[in-house]
């Protein structure tokens, strides 16, 4: 029956929704946006300048969301505004990151470069997409993987990106949410 199904439907994407609503963002991981760089080559037509950095661009997110590591992307006028250092963390807002990633071929604005410096002699890390080792939480790249930070808990959310049927090996806790039921069922460390 298509009402029974669409309210099965929309039960399955409410709970993904309260799940991906809770607590703060796990992502501690910037990547630097190259849009500056791009904004700075830019003539008003296509080229292969641009082209070339709009795929270093994407090639970094690909990676980074390969590799599962939860980032965000930080913009360079948004640094320069609210951006600051406390010792090995980058601040922006309510966000903190432990890690931050400078696309290949990234020329930074006078001011990331400061805010940067400052946070790599307070132990901050700075890495080029590249030679970021791989997160062990998921051993295929076809899953999507973020997290969230919850009182008292720590939420993973893992999502087949593929157009198949996968089997994986997820080093994530003892518990599941079950989204179509709701229920708390135990995990044992390998989704099909």
């Amino acid at each position: 029956d298509l009402i029974e199904a669409y309210n099965k439907f929309s039960s399955y994407i409410a709970r993904v929704s309260s799940a991906m609503s809770s607590g703060r963002s796990g992502a501690d991981t910037l990547l630097i946006s190259n849009l500056t760089n791009i904004w700075s080559e830019f003539n008003g037509a296509e080229s292969d300048r641009i082209n070339e950095l709009s795929s270093v661009m994407s090639n970094a997110v690909n990676e980074l969301t390969e590799k599962h590591i939860p980032f965000h992307i930080g913009d360079e006028t948004i640094l320069k505004e609210y951006g600051y250092v406390q010792g090995d963390v980058l601040y922006i807002g309510d966000c903190n990151y432990k890690t931050v990633v400078i696309p290949d071929n990234t020329v930074l604005l006078a001011s990331t470069e400061k805010l940067l410096a400052e946070f790599e002699h307070g132990g901050g890390f700075i890495a080029y997409t590249s030679s970021l080792p791989e997160n062990d939480i998921c051993d295929n790249s076809s899953i999507i993987y973020t997290s969230r930070i919850c009182d008292g808990y720590s939420l993973h959310y893992f999502f087949n990106n593929s157009n198949e049927d996968i089997t994986a090996t997820i080093n994530a806790g003892t518990k599941m949410l079950d989204l179509s039921s709701g229920d708390i069922v135990p995990f044992h460390g390998v989704y099909k």
